[in-house]
Protein backbone atom coordinates (compact mmCIF):
# COMPACT_ATOMS: atom_id res chain seq x y z
CA UNK A 1 0.00 0.00 0.00
CA UNK A 2 1.14 3.41 -0.94
CA UNK A 3 1.79 5.85 2.28
CA UNK A 4 -0.40 8.85 1.61
CA UNK A 5 1.95 11.83 0.49
CA UNK A 6 2.17 14.48 3.31
CA UNK A 7 4.45 17.94 3.57
CA UNK A 8 4.24 19.13 7.25
CA UNK A 9 6.12 22.77 7.80
CA UNK A 10 6.76 23.10 11.25
CA UNK A 11 9.19 26.24 12.70
CA UNK A 12 11.55 25.25 15.44
CA UNK A 13 12.10 28.62 16.80
CA UNK A 14 14.78 30.70 17.39
CA UNK A 15 17.37 28.19 19.01
CA UNK A 16 16.90 26.96 22.35
CA UNK A 17 15.11 23.72 21.82
CA UNK A 18 12.11 24.42 24.51
CA UNK A 19 11.03 27.00 22.06
CA UNK A 20 9.22 25.13 19.80
CA UNK A 21 5.63 24.77 20.19
CA UNK A 22 3.86 22.07 21.60
CA UNK A 23 2.17 21.33 18.15
CA UNK A 24 5.36 21.44 16.38
CA UNK A 25 6.55 18.80 18.45
CA UNK A 26 3.98 16.91 18.01
CA UNK A 27 3.43 16.80 14.70
CA UNK A 28 7.78 16.01 14.59
CA UNK A 29 6.62 12.28 16.29
CA UNK A 30 4.79 11.64 13.70
CA UNK A 31 7.34 12.05 10.90
CA UNK A 32 8.39 9.18 8.42
CA UNK A 33 11.28 11.33 7.09
CA UNK A 34 12.87 14.49 8.52
CA UNK A 35 14.27 17.30 6.69
CA UNK A 36 16.48 20.26 8.56
CA UNK A 37 17.57 23.41 7.70
CA UNK A 38 21.49 25.10 9.35
CA UNK A 39 19.61 26.83 12.14
CA UNK A 40 17.71 23.97 13.97
CA UNK A 41 18.92 22.58 16.99
CA UNK A 42 20.29 18.91 16.63
CA UNK A 43 18.29 18.11 20.21
CA UNK A 44 14.89 18.63 18.13
CA UNK A 45 16.34 15.66 15.61
CA UNK A 46 16.06 13.32 19.04
CA UNK A 47 11.93 13.87 19.41
CA UNK A 48 11.45 12.70 15.76
CA UNK A 49 10.86 8.93 15.47
CA UNK A 50 13.74 6.26 15.74
CA UNK A 51 15.55 4.93 12.43
CA UNK A 52 13.90 7.71 10.23
CA UNK A 53 15.65 9.43 7.44
CA UNK A 54 16.85 12.86 8.46
CA UNK A 55 18.75 14.72 5.75
CA UNK A 56 20.39 17.81 6.40
CA UNK A 57 19.76 20.25 3.38
CA UNK A 58 20.34 23.68 5.15
CA UNK A 59 22.23 26.81 3.59
CA UNK A 60 24.72 29.25 5.07
CA UNK A 61 26.06 32.25 3.09
CA UNK A 62 28.20 30.82 0.05
CA UNK A 63 27.07 27.00 1.25
CA UNK A 64 24.66 25.29 -0.22
CA UNK A 65 24.12 22.04 0.51
CA UNK A 66 21.29 22.02 -1.83
CA UNK A 67 19.95 24.65 -3.88
CA UNK A 68 15.46 25.71 -3.50
CA UNK A 69 15.07 24.10 -6.57
CA UNK A 70 16.50 20.68 -5.30
CA UNK A 71 15.21 21.25 -1.75
CA UNK A 72 11.74 21.48 -3.52
CA UNK A 73 12.21 18.22 -5.73
CA UNK A 74 13.11 16.19 -2.63
CA UNK A 75 9.92 17.09 -0.69
CA UNK A 76 7.76 15.56 -3.49
CA UNK A 77 9.89 12.42 -4.05
CA UNK A 78 10.02 11.33 -0.29
CA UNK A 79 6.49 12.30 -0.03
CA UNK A 80 5.37 9.48 -2.19
CA UNK A 81 7.74 7.46 -1.53
CA UNK A 82 7.91 7.73 2.41
CA UNK A 83 4.68 9.12 3.10
CA UNK A 84 4.71 12.55 5.62
CA UNK A 85 7.96 14.58 5.28
CA UNK A 86 8.47 17.39 8.14
CA UNK A 87 10.63 20.04 6.78
CA UNK A 88 12.09 21.63 10.21
CA UNK A 89 12.94 25.33 9.73
CA UNK A 90 14.75 27.78 12.16
CA UNK A 91 12.46 30.94 13.50
CA UNK A 92 9.32 30.88 11.52
CA UNK A 93 9.35 29.77 7.94
CA UNK A 94 7.18 32.20 6.67
CA UNK A 95 9.57 35.13 7.89
CA UNK A 96 12.29 35.00 5.27
CA UNK A 97 12.19 31.13 5.42
CA UNK A 98 11.09 30.35 1.77
CA UNK A 99 8.30 28.12 3.70
CA UNK A 100 5.59 28.82 1.21
CA UNK A 101 7.46 28.64 -1.61
CA UNK A 102 7.86 24.68 -0.44
CA UNK A 103 4.32 24.27 0.45
CA UNK A 104 2.90 25.58 -2.82
CA UNK A 105 5.28 23.48 -4.91
CA UNK A 106 4.18 20.50 -2.88
CA UNK A 107 0.75 21.61 -3.55
CA UNK A 108 1.24 20.93 -7.14
CA UNK A 109 1.47 17.45 -7.09
CA UNK A 110 -1.89 17.27 -5.10
CA UNK A 111 0.50 16.96 -1.58
CA UNK A 112 -1.57 17.27 1.21
CA UNK A 113 0.37 20.31 3.43
CA UNK A 114 0.46 21.41 6.76
CA UNK A 115 1.86 24.91 7.79
CA UNK A 116 2.99 25.10 12.14
CA UNK A 117 4.22 28.66 13.02
CA UNK A 118 7.54 29.11 14.58
CA UNK A 119 8.40 31.82 17.10
CA UNK A 120 10.57 34.03 15.01
CA UNK A 121 14.02 35.54 16.09
CA UNK A 122 13.13 38.79 14.54
CA UNK A 123 10.75 38.71 18.10
CA UNK A 124 11.99 36.49 20.50
CA UNK A 125 15.70 37.61 20.23
CA UNK A 126 15.71 40.73 20.83
CA UNK A 127 12.98 40.32 23.42
CA UNK A 128 15.13 37.18 25.57
CA UNK A 129 17.35 40.10 25.86
CA UNK A 130 14.82 42.86 27.25
CA UNK A 131 14.66 45.27 24.10
CA UNK A 132 10.86 44.88 23.59
CA UNK A 133 10.36 45.57 19.71
CA UNK A 134 7.63 48.60 20.44
CA UNK A 135 7.38 50.38 23.77
CA UNK A 136 4.91 53.01 24.73
CA UNK A 137 6.15 56.77 24.05
CA UNK A 138 9.13 54.89 21.98
CA UNK A 139 7.97 53.08 19.51
CA UNK A 140 4.92 52.20 17.68
CA UNK A 141 5.90 49.82 15.12
CA UNK A 142 8.89 47.86 13.60
CA UNK A 143 9.86 46.59 10.57
CA UNK A 144 11.52 43.06 9.88
CA UNK A 145 13.64 43.09 7.04
CA UNK A 146 16.00 40.94 5.16
CA UNK A 147 19.83 42.14 4.55
CA UNK A 148 20.97 40.10 1.69
CA UNK A 149 18.53 39.84 -0.97
CA UNK A 150 18.97 37.06 -3.82
CA UNK A 151 20.70 38.94 -5.92
CA UNK A 152 23.04 39.49 -2.62
CA UNK A 153 22.38 43.39 -2.16
CA UNK A 154 21.30 45.30 0.34
CA UNK A 155 17.45 45.11 0.80
CA UNK A 156 16.04 48.32 -0.91
CA UNK A 157 13.34 48.25 2.24
CA UNK A 158 16.23 49.00 4.34
CA UNK A 159 16.79 52.36 2.50
CA UNK A 160 12.63 53.21 3.48
CA UNK A 161 13.29 52.24 6.73
CA UNK A 162 15.77 54.52 7.72
CA UNK A 163 13.47 57.25 7.30
CA UNK A 164 10.73 56.18 9.95
CA UNK A 165 10.92 55.91 13.56
CA UNK A 166 9.71 52.59 14.02
CA UNK A 167 12.22 50.11 15.07
CA UNK A 168 14.14 47.74 12.56
CA UNK A 169 14.94 44.29 12.68
CA UNK A 170 17.38 43.22 10.23
CA UNK A 171 17.98 39.54 9.80
CA UNK A 172 20.97 37.75 7.86
CA UNK A 173 22.70 41.39 7.76
CA UNK A 174 25.90 40.82 9.69
CA UNK A 175 27.98 41.14 6.40
CA UNK A 176 25.98 44.38 5.01
CA UNK A 177 26.75 45.87 8.53
CA UNK A 178 29.26 48.70 6.95
CA UNK A 179 26.47 49.57 4.18
CA UNK A 180 23.77 49.61 7.06
CA UNK A 181 25.73 52.07 9.54
CA UNK A 182 26.66 54.42 6.41
CA UNK A 183 23.15 54.54 5.29
CA UNK A 184 22.20 55.91 8.51
CA UNK A 185 25.06 58.36 9.09
CA UNK A 186 23.90 59.74 5.93
CA UNK A 187 20.51 60.29 7.12
CA UNK A 188 22.13 61.79 9.96
CA UNK A 189 20.91 59.16 12.55
CA UNK A 190 24.65 58.38 13.62
CA UNK A 191 23.02 58.49 17.39
CA UNK A 192 20.59 55.87 17.00
CA UNK A 193 20.73 52.68 19.53
CA UNK A 194 21.60 49.53 18.16
CA UNK A 195 22.17 45.82 19.13
CA UNK A 196 23.41 42.90 17.44
CA UNK A 197 22.51 39.48 18.87
CA UNK A 198 24.64 36.33 18.13
CA UNK A 199 23.41 33.26 18.62
CA UNK A 200 19.79 34.16 20.32
CA UNK A 201 18.42 32.46 22.97
CA UNK A 202 21.08 29.63 22.96
CA UNK A 203 24.09 29.04 25.88
CA UNK A 204 26.75 30.97 23.51
CA UNK A 205 24.70 33.66 22.80
CA UNK A 206 26.55 37.28 22.53
CA UNK A 207 25.41 40.90 22.12
CA UNK A 208 27.10 43.56 20.93
CA UNK A 209 25.69 47.42 22.34
CA UNK A 210 26.31 50.67 20.62
CA UNK A 211 25.49 53.22 18.47
CA UNK A 212 25.54 53.77 14.45
CA UNK A 213 28.81 55.54 15.70
CA UNK A 214 30.38 52.97 17.16
CA UNK A 215 28.62 49.48 16.69
CA UNK A 216 31.25 48.17 13.96
CA UNK A 217 33.77 48.52 16.81
CA UNK A 218 31.90 47.08 19.64
CA UNK A 219 30.93 43.96 17.16
CA UNK A 220 34.45 43.59 16.09
CA UNK A 221 35.88 43.44 19.44
CA UNK A 222 33.11 41.35 20.74
CA UNK A 223 33.66 38.88 17.53
CA UNK A 224 30.08 38.72 16.18
CA UNK A 225 29.38 36.93 13.51
CA UNK A 226 26.18 35.40 11.64
CA UNK A 227 23.72 34.50 12.90
CA UNK A 228 22.79 37.37 14.29
CA UNK A 229 19.79 39.65 14.47
CA UNK A 230 20.49 43.52 13.72
CA UNK A 231 17.88 45.68 16.10
CA UNK A 232 18.33 49.52 15.28
CA UNK A 233 15.78 52.05 17.35
CA UNK A 234 15.15 53.46 20.45
CA UNK A 235 13.98 50.57 22.07
CA UNK A 236 17.53 49.03 22.37
CA UNK A 237 18.39 51.59 25.17
CA UNK A 238 15.68 49.67 27.39
CA UNK A 239 18.68 46.66 27.32
CA UNK A 240 19.85 46.63 31.23
CA UNK A 241 23.26 46.82 29.57
CA UNK A 242 23.22 49.06 27.37
CA UNK A 243 24.53 52.39 29.23
CA UNK A 244 27.36 50.52 30.47
CA UNK A 245 28.44 48.59 27.16
CA UNK A 246 27.52 51.06 25.10
CA UNK A 247 29.76 53.61 26.59
CA UNK A 248 27.08 56.82 27.21
CA UNK A 249 27.41 56.43 31.24
CA UNK A 250 31.25 56.77 31.80
CA UNK A 251 31.81 57.40 35.39
CA UNK A 252 35.53 57.54 35.02
CA UNK A 253 37.10 60.26 36.55
CA UNK A 254 40.52 61.04 34.33
CA UNK A 255 43.61 62.21 36.37
CA UNK A 256 47.38 61.89 35.18
CA UNK A 257 49.60 60.56 38.34
CA UNK A 258 53.09 61.14 38.65
CA UNK A 259 53.68 57.32 39.02
CA UNK A 260 57.67 57.67 39.64
CA UNK A 261 56.68 58.79 43.18
CA UNK A 262 54.54 54.98 43.80
CA UNK A 263 55.75 51.10 44.17
CA UNK A 264 53.62 49.43 41.18
CA UNK A 265 53.53 45.57 41.33
CA UNK A 266 53.31 42.98 38.08
CA UNK A 267 52.03 39.58 38.15
CA UNK A 268 52.34 37.86 35.01
CA UNK A 269 55.38 37.19 32.63
CA UNK A 270 53.46 36.72 29.44
CA UNK A 271 52.65 39.26 26.44
CA UNK A 272 49.87 40.82 28.29
CA UNK A 273 52.81 41.49 31.37
CA UNK A 274 55.13 43.06 28.83
CA UNK A 275 52.27 45.27 27.02
CA UNK A 276 51.46 46.34 30.66
CA UNK A 277 55.57 47.01 31.83
CA UNK A 278 55.83 48.67 28.50
CA UNK A 279 53.32 50.99 28.85
CA UNK A 280 54.10 52.01 32.55
CA UNK A 281 58.08 52.20 31.71
CA UNK A 282 57.55 54.38 28.23
CA UNK A 283 55.31 56.90 30.07
CA UNK A 284 57.21 57.28 33.61
CA UNK A 285 60.51 55.51 33.06
CA UNK A 286 61.78 56.41 36.46
CA UNK A 287 58.72 54.37 38.52
CA UNK A 288 59.64 51.44 40.62
CA UNK A 289 58.62 48.61 39.38
CA UNK A 290 58.53 44.86 40.81
CA UNK A 291 57.21 41.79 38.36
CA UNK A 292 56.37 38.57 39.53
CA UNK A 293 55.77 35.22 37.42
CA UNK A 294 57.02 31.92 37.22
CA UNK A 295 57.45 31.44 33.61
CA UNK A 296 58.92 35.15 32.45
CA UNK A 297 59.09 36.08 28.79
CA UNK A 298 62.99 37.00 27.69
CA UNK A 299 61.70 40.17 26.11
CA UNK A 300 60.94 41.18 29.54
CA UNK A 301 63.97 40.13 31.24
CA UNK A 302 65.48 42.28 28.41
CA UNK A 303 63.44 45.63 29.26
CA UNK A 304 64.62 45.33 32.73
CA UNK A 305 67.60 45.10 32.35
CA UNK A 306 67.70 48.85 30.45
CA UNK A 307 65.99 50.34 34.19
CA UNK A 308 67.82 49.83 37.48
CA UNK A 309 64.31 50.64 39.20
CA UNK A 310 62.46 47.36 37.76
CA UNK A 311 62.96 43.99 39.48
CA UNK A 312 62.31 40.84 38.53
CA UNK A 313 61.71 37.96 40.40
CA UNK A 314 60.83 34.51 38.76
CA UNK A 315 58.84 32.75 41.22
CA UNK A 316 55.74 31.95 42.75
CA UNK A 317 52.98 35.00 43.85
CA UNK A 318 52.26 34.89 47.49
CA UNK A 319 50.19 37.68 49.52
CA UNK A 320 53.59 39.08 51.35
CA UNK A 321 54.88 40.46 47.87
CA UNK A 322 52.16 42.99 48.10
CA UNK A 323 53.96 45.04 51.25
CA UNK A 324 54.80 48.20 50.52
CA UNK A 325 53.26 48.45 46.58
CA UNK A 326 50.64 51.54 45.94
CA UNK A 327 49.54 50.14 43.00
CA UNK A 328 49.00 46.20 41.40
CA UNK A 329 48.38 45.24 37.77
CA UNK A 330 47.55 41.57 37.40
CA UNK A 331 48.63 40.28 33.83
CA UNK A 332 48.66 36.63 34.91
CA UNK A 333 46.87 33.87 32.62
CA UNK A 334 45.04 32.66 35.45
CA UNK A 335 41.83 33.97 36.35
CA UNK A 336 41.53 32.27 39.69
CA UNK A 337 44.59 34.02 40.70
CA UNK A 338 43.91 37.10 39.80
CA UNK A 339 40.59 37.38 41.44
CA UNK A 340 42.58 36.29 44.45
CA UNK A 341 45.22 39.18 44.40
CA UNK A 342 42.14 41.60 43.06
CA UNK A 343 40.38 39.79 46.93
CA UNK A 344 43.82 40.79 48.68
CA UNK A 345 44.38 44.29 47.50
CA UNK A 346 41.24 45.65 48.14
CA UNK A 347 41.59 44.42 51.77
CA UNK A 348 44.75 46.19 51.81
CA UNK A 349 43.31 49.27 50.05
CA UNK A 350 45.92 49.05 47.48
CA UNK A 351 44.21 50.08 43.72
CA UNK A 352 44.73 47.04 41.04
CA UNK A 353 44.09 46.50 37.65
CA UNK A 354 43.01 43.00 36.35
CA UNK A 355 43.96 42.55 32.40
CA UNK A 356 40.93 42.00 30.23
CA UNK A 357 38.90 42.28 33.54
CA UNK A 358 37.04 45.51 34.08
CA UNK A 359 34.54 44.37 36.84
CA UNK A 360 37.51 43.75 38.94
CA UNK A 361 39.23 46.95 37.85
CA UNK A 362 39.59 50.11 40.28
CA UNK A 363 41.21 52.00 37.20
CA UNK A 364 42.29 51.07 33.23
CA UNK A 365 45.85 51.74 31.32
CA UNK A 366 44.80 54.11 29.22
CA UNK A 367 45.87 54.10 25.17
CA UNK A 368 48.53 57.21 25.40
CA UNK A 369 49.35 59.51 22.71
CA UNK A 370 51.99 61.68 23.40
CA UNK A 371 53.46 65.24 21.63
CA UNK A 372 56.28 66.36 23.30
CA UNK A 373 54.29 67.87 26.24
CA UNK A 374 50.75 67.33 25.11
CA UNK A 375 49.71 63.73 26.57
CA UNK A 376 46.06 62.30 25.67
CA UNK A 377 44.82 59.18 27.13
CA UNK A 378 41.99 57.59 25.98
CA UNK A 379 39.50 55.18 27.74
CA UNK A 380 36.27 53.49 26.96
CA UNK A 381 35.46 52.41 30.38
CA UNK A 382 37.12 49.13 29.50
CA UNK A 383 34.53 48.17 27.08
CA UNK A 384 36.20 48.40 24.17
CA UNK A 385 40.28 48.31 23.52
CA UNK A 386 40.32 48.10 19.62
CA UNK A 387 37.92 51.26 19.69
CA UNK A 388 40.72 53.34 21.73
CA UNK A 389 43.34 51.92 19.90
CA UNK A 390 41.74 53.02 16.51
CA UNK A 391 41.19 56.82 18.35
CA UNK A 392 44.76 56.89 19.09
CA UNK A 393 45.20 55.93 15.30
Amino acid sequence: MNPTPKLTLIGAGPGDPELITLKGMNALAKAKVLLYDALVNPKLLEFSPPGIPKIYVGKRRAQHTYTQDQINSLIVDLAFTHGNVVRLKGGDPFVFGRGQEELQYAAQFNIETEYIPGISSSISVPGLQGIPLTHRGTSESFWVITGTTSAGELSQDVYKAVESDATVVILMGVSRLAEIVELYRKNNKSETPVALIQNGSLPNEKIALGTINTIEIIAEDKQIQAPAVIVIGEVVRLHPQFHTQAGKSNNLFPVFIKLEKFQVLIVGGGPIALEKITAVLSNSPGTRVALIAENILPEITTLAQKFPNVQIQQKKFQESDLEGKDFIISAANDKKLSEEITYMAKARKILINVADTPDLCDFYLSSIVKKGDLKIAISTNGKSPTMAKRVKE
